[in-house]
């Protein structure tokens, strides 16, 4: 499998058979996708608590950089909206009063704070192909729900060290 190519020596990449730069807003936005894509399967590799949910997350990431990326012209993010939105409700803790919690004892815990940053960032970027471009306003929901999952994820394995 030849993976190098040099057409991108010049600071411009293919996507759906288009060139275009590699500063371009598109190549910004897949780029914290996948970030956050490697980050979820560190995650998954380190802990196999939530690995069904995650690989759930990077299918949805997947299809969402597909649909963003031009092959798909219509993706409808509705039932991955739907599916988050259950997962929050099942794993979320029912506590009387919120607080931050930070991971400083839990290698699996520490994991999921970073894959907490990266869906935030990857949300940020979103927002901004959003406003310049378009998007399909459950992606931008599920987007934003991702960052509140990974969270949960932490605090339930912060508690298993306490």
């Amino acid at each position: 499998m030849k993976v190098t190519t040099r057409h991108g020596d010049y600071g411009l990449t293919d996507v759906h058979g288009k060139r275009i730069s590699k500063t371009d807003l598109l190549m910004e936005v897949i780029g914290e996708l996948d970030t956050l894509m490697a980050q979820i399967i560190l995650c998954s590799a380190h802990d196999e608590t939530y690995r069904s949910d995650l690989i759930q997350i990077t299918e949805d990431l997947t299809t969402l950089c597909s649909y963003l990326a031009g092959y798909h012209n219509e993706v409808d993010f509705t039932p991955h909206l739907n599916w988050i939105n259950e997962r929050l409700s099942t794993l979320e803790i029912k506590d009387t009063q919120f607080r931050f919690v930070y991971p400083f004892t839990s290698i699996t815990a520490a994991n999921y704070n970073l894959a907490r940053t990266f869906a935030r960032t990857a949300e940020r970027k979103c927002f901004m192909m959003a406003e310049q471009r378009g998007m399909d306003a459950n992606a931008l929901k599920y987007m934003n729900r991702l960052s509140d999952l990974f969270f949960i994820m932490m605090v339930r394995e912060n508690l298993k060290n306490d």
